[in-house]
């Protein structure tokens, strides 16, 4: 069985996996109904750690990555918020997400091996029109996971390249 554009294999995400993306969009659209649109990213950034914070959700903001090329020192990065080292989430305050943002974030996610990664537009009327769920094909720690069996239903997995 494949993903959405057929180069992937659907496999079975682990539950506390959507849990706790479930948990952090949680967070996030607490943020929206508190802030509403129109806000600097920023500010999303700090309230947006408050509430994983009093939700006790294990998170780092800002963290640095070394980026290599070649073996050769780069630069860094810095990653919006990474939570439970499991998921990046990319923040924006921005009127439209475009395909250029999606691919940042995937990226991102190349760059730190994490699975799964969340982008959220905090500049829209209804959050849920501003959340992107993305998964990391090439990461271990998703390739380790099963198959899916034909019995078993696509719309219980993450499609690559698209939102749940």
């Amino acid at each position: 069985m494949t993903g959405q554009s057929g180069q992937y294999p659907a496999h079975a995400i682990p539950d506390e996996w959507n849990q706790l993306t479930g948990r952090i969009i949680g967070a996030a659209m607490e943020v929206h109904s508190i802030l509403g649109p129109g806000m600097l990213e920023k500010m999303y950034e700090d309230a947006l750690c408050v509430e994983l914070e009093r939700a006790d959700i294990p998170f780092q903001r800002q963290q640095s990555i070394r980026m290599n090329y070649k073996g050769a020192p780069i630069g860094d990065l810095r990653l919006d918020v990474v939570v439970a080292d499991l998921v990046v989430v990319e923040l924006k305050a921005i009127e439209r997400v475009l395909e250029v943002h999606g691919a940042q974030l995937h990226s991102y996610m190349r760059s730190t091996a994490l699975p799964l990664g969340l982008l959220i537009n905090f500049n829209v009327i209804k959050l849920t029109d501003g959340i992107t769920r993305r998964l990391n094909p090439h990461c271990p720690r998703f390739q380790s996971l099963p198959l899916l069996s034909s019995a078993d239903s696509v719309s219980s997995v993450f499609l690559p390249g698209g939102s749940r």
